[in-house]
């Protein structure tokens, strides 16, 4: 006589049994029923990065937002994840893979712990420093690799993500005097200056210089714009030459000259810098003897040699007399 009892005992326990095996087991038959699998995605603010970043200067700061999901499927996946929920935490590990050269970038955290929970969100972020020499306006990236590893029975997952940045105009000038910036001249000559410039900034860069101050009745010109080339160290010079007053008569004065130097970026020459300046001193000594004054001067001197000449010639010819007799 067949035991009812007994069979519906036994399929019980072997249902329990088999539940059990497939959790402990979960490939027996393919994918596992629970289907547990982290899930990490990483997103900032575009305005963040779309703004160029000042090298050398500027330490740029970006949010990252971060978001652990755990994807479930049917079946066992809720009921493990909720006996996990207390005895986890999700943690995410974020490294720096690749980056620019001329770029240092460093992450606020390197492990970052969320809740277990179905989805959960939290803020981190990447610090951003750029040297001098980083190409204007060119392309610049960061590599960032996420990985979460796998808990007990949920799958863990990795993946890469890339910042762009773009490092902005760096007008880094240096500028040099060789011949010093004070000169002594006499009223018939002219002072020059060279004015030496090196690039030390990260693009092909565009000097206008021009005369922001000279003293009254002196004359002053130099060199329009010069160019840079966008290698570091390459050198330009300009001249700046300083004309004195040019009056009749003795000169004991003194001048002073402010230059304006303002770099821009050559390919946008509304991309500039602030004004670069440089004082000069020129003292004026001596006589002038220079135009229609010099000629009424030269003609006293000249009226002068033919007194004096006359009186000779009249003094030797009484001589001759005095002798002749």
């Amino acid at each position: 006589m067949i035991n009812f009892k007994f069979i519906k005992s036994f399929f019980m326990l072997f249902i329990i049994f088999f539940g059990i095996f497939v959790i402990v087991n979960p490939n027996i038959s393919g994918e596992p029923l629970y289907n547990l699998r982290y899930a990490v995605d990483i997103k900032w603010s575009a305005s963040e990065t779309q703004k160029p970043i000042i090298p050398r200067d500027e330490i740029k700061e970006v949010l990252l937002n971060i978001t652990l999901r755990i994807d479930m499927g049917e079946t066992f996946a809720r009921g493990v994840l909720d006996a996990y929920r207390d005895r986890f935490n999700g943690v995410i590990l974020l490294t720096i893979t690749e980056k620019p050269s001329w770029c240092t970038a460093v992450l606020n955290q390197s492990k970052v712990i969320v809740e277990m929970t179905e989805i959960a969100s939290t803020e981190t972020s990447i610090f951003i420093n750029i040297d001098e020499d980083a190409p204007a306006y060119g392309e610049g990236f960061i590599k960032i690799h996420a990985r979460v590893s796998k808990q007990g029975l949920i799958e863990g997952t990795e993946n890469e993500y890339t910042l762009d940045f773009l490092p902005s105009f760096n007008p880094i000038i240096k500028l040099n005097l060789p011949e010093t910036n004070t000169k002594r001249i006499d009223p018939m000559s002219r002072a020059i200056f060279p004015i030496e410039f090196e690039n030390i900034g990260n693009a092909e860069t565009i000097i206008f210089l021009s005369i922001e101050n000279i003293t009254k009745n002196w004359q002053a010109t130099v060199t329009n714009q010069l160019v840079l080339d966008d290698i570091k160290g390459s050198k330009a010079t300009a001249i700046l030459t300083v004309i004195p007053p040019t009056s009749t008569g003795y000169h004991y004065e003194e001048a002073n000259i402010k230059v304006k130097m303002v770099p821009a970026r050559a390919q946008n020459l509304e991309d500039k810098a602030q004004p670069l300046y440089a004082s000069f001193t020129v003292q004026n000594r001596g006589l002038s003897t220079y135009g229609s004054e010099a000629i009424i001067f030269y003609g006293i001197i000249a009226l002068i040699i033919i007194v004096v000449l006359v009186f000779i010639l009249r003094s030797i010819t009484k001589r001759r007399k005095k002798t002749t007799s």
